[in-house]
Order: structure tokens, then C-alpha cells, then sequence
């Protein structure tokens, strides 16, 4: 999503930008709130929406208000903050490279409550999104991370700033969940998000120090995708037929956990299925789905073995 340049902000320089929440176009008349800090602005609409005093991003406060007065010049608006002595890029189309193999299969866990909103409106970093009930741990989506959350800026956004995509959601984070009583489905999503700007890639998971990150496209070298798809990561002595656990293979636990982060949001157009662990739960979705009114091309499958066998509430 547009942001402001990092330097001192007039109104004139909000048109033809985005509402950073919306991504609604921004326009002559218009009223806008945006933030000194980490520069992301929305309308004044979006902001008695949120009902926030300060800012959705970073919670600053208090936010700038503009009114886009007539006339205001058109100026290209780059996608991060850059220092004020950097002049703003140009704006150039750019053709969409194509995805390497190893995103064929990228998924979000998601429950079933949320599939409604995540069908019309896509994917939301954990820190925009709305249509989640954080009250209720049991109607969140899948939480990507364990333990104290990574407070240092991840190519310039934090953890809450990135839709987490697994590139094999069949992971500890979903038998954590699962345990942990969230009635899960996954959300397929095509290979095409990789086209994200800012899109990056972790070959474990993503709060651990020793986790590395690096450009997706570069990453087909660079990473194990044998053991990213591992169907599990115990390990077992013994002849076939008889084989006893006798503990955990760190390595492949970690680099199960690789995630695709996509900055912001992930749009409707590229969910491209819905994985349930049973009938039950996919017939569930459907009446969600129904009973919202939602028409959609995605379909809704079930396949047992994307998923661990854990007693799951009805």
C-alpha cells in the first residue's frame, strides 16, 4: 500500500496516494488523517471506522488531518519511507516476474468464522485486520508465532505488518492450534503473491534469532524445500512395523515452519482454495458462506491428511 515520503507532509501531496488501510484511492476534497511517525494515512472515513485515537500501524498519536483541497498536484507516492534526502522513485510499470515452483503451495490457516471475510476481502496482516474477535482466542486465525514476539523491523515492517504464508501449513504452528482448540482450515493461495513488493521469505520460524530471510526469488537455491515439505519431523528406530519415537528432528521442526511474509494484505483474487479436515467442518464453511451471501469460484475441499488427528470441537 502507498505511503507518504519520509519529510515534512503538505495536503497537495495525498492525491492520486492510497488510504493505507483501504487501499482506496485518494482524492481532491477528500479528508485524510495521517501519521508523523511511520507516515501511513487513511481517510477520515477509515479512521471513525477503526475508532482508534492513534494511529492503526504504530498507535501514534496524535495524527495529522488534511483536507485535499482542488486542484491538488498528482505525485508519485514510493511504497516505504525513505530518508528526506532521497529523492521519491519514479513510478514505472512493472511486469510481474514469473513464480518460482516452490510457491506452488503456499497456505494460511485460518478458522472457520473468518472464511467469509477472508473469501469478499482477502488476507490481512494480523495488524489490519477487522473482521477478527481478538476476545475470543478460539475465533482468531492461526497465531505464526510462539513466544515473545520479534520486536526489531523486519525489512522495515514488524511481524503484525505481514500476511504469514506457509509454504507448508502442516506444521507445528498447526498442531499448536489445533491443540490449542482453533477449528482450522487452510486457505490456499496462488504462487503469484511472491509479486508482492516487499514479499520476503524465512527458512524457519519467524520470532527465532538464527531464522534467515532473504529475497523469495533468489531462495530456490538457498533453502531445503525436501525438508519444508517433510510430512513430520519425528524421528523413529526400529524395523518397519515396529518403530518406536524416539524424539524430534530440530532441523526439519524449523524449516517446516518457512513462511512467505506479504506485506499488508493479500487480495481476494488470489485465494484460490479452501482445505477442511473433514465433511463436517467443509459443510460449515459452506453455511458461512451461505449465509452471508457470498457467491465464490473457490471451492471448499477436504483432505485429512493436510491436517493432525486432534479431537476438534463441533
Amino acid at each position: 500500500m502507498a505511503q507518504v515520503a519520509w519529510r515534512d507532509m503538505s495536503a497537495d501531496e495525498f492525491a492520486g496516494a492510497c488510504d493505507s488501510y483501504t487501499g482506496e484511492i485518494l482524492s481532491a476534497g477528500v479528508t485524510v488523517r495521517a501519521c508523523p511517525q511511520c507516515r501511513r494515512v487513511v481517510t477520515e472515513a477509515t479512521w471513525g471506522e477503526l475508532g482508534r485515537a492513534g494511529c492503526f500501524s504504530c498507535n501514534h498519536t496524535p495524527l495529522t488531518t488534511f483536507l485535499i483541497p482542488a486542484g491538488a498536484t498528482v505525485r508519485p507516492v514510493p511504497a516505504r519511507p525513505v530518508p528526506a534526502t532521497m529523492p521519491a522513485p519514479p513510478v514505472q510499470a512493472v511486469t510481474p516476474r514469473p513464480a518460482p515452483m516452490m510457491f506452488r503451495q503456499l497456505e494460511y490457516l485460518a478458522v472457520e468464522a473468518n472464511l467469509p471475510a477472508i473469501v469478499r476481502d482477502g488476507l490481512r496482516a494480523p495488524g489490519r485486520a477487522t473482521n477478527i474477535e481478538n476476545a475470543d482466542p478460539c475465533t482468531t486465525d492461526a497465531v505464526p508465532w510462539v513466544g515473545e514476539l520479534r520486536c526489531d523491523p523486519i525489512n522495515g515492517l514488524r511481524l503484525v505488518e505481514y500476511v504469514p504464508l506457509f509454504l507448508n501449513g502442516r506444521n507445528t504452528v498447526m498442531f499448536a492450534n489445533l491443540k490449542g482448540g482453533r477449528p482450522l482450515c487452510v486457505v490456499r493461495v496462488r504462487a503469484d503473491a511472491v509479486n508482492t513488493p516487499g514479499t520476503i521469505l524465512s527458512d524457519g520460524p519467524i520470532t527465532r534469532d538464527t531464522t534467515r530471510f532473504f529475497n523469495p526469488f533468489e531462495a530456490p537455491s538457498l533453502v531445503d524445500l525436501n525438508a519444508i515439505r517433510a510430512t513430520g519431523w519425528g524421528v523413529f528406530e526400529g524395523n518397519p512395523g515396529a518403530r518406536v519415537r524416539t524424539g524430534n528432528d530440530e532441523r526439519v521442526k524449523s524449516l517446516m515452519q518457512a513462511t512467505l511474509l506479504v506485506p499488508d494484505f493479500v487480495t481476494a483474487d488470489l485465494i484460490e482454495g479452501i482445505i477442511a479436515p473433514d465433511d463436517a467442518s467443509a459443510g460449515r464453511v459452506r453455511d458461512l458462506l451461505r449465509a452471508r451471501g457470498i457467491t465464490t469460484q473457490v471451492p471448499v475441499s477436504v483432505d485429512a491428511n493436510r491436517f493432525f488427528t486432534i479431537p476438534r470441537a463441533a
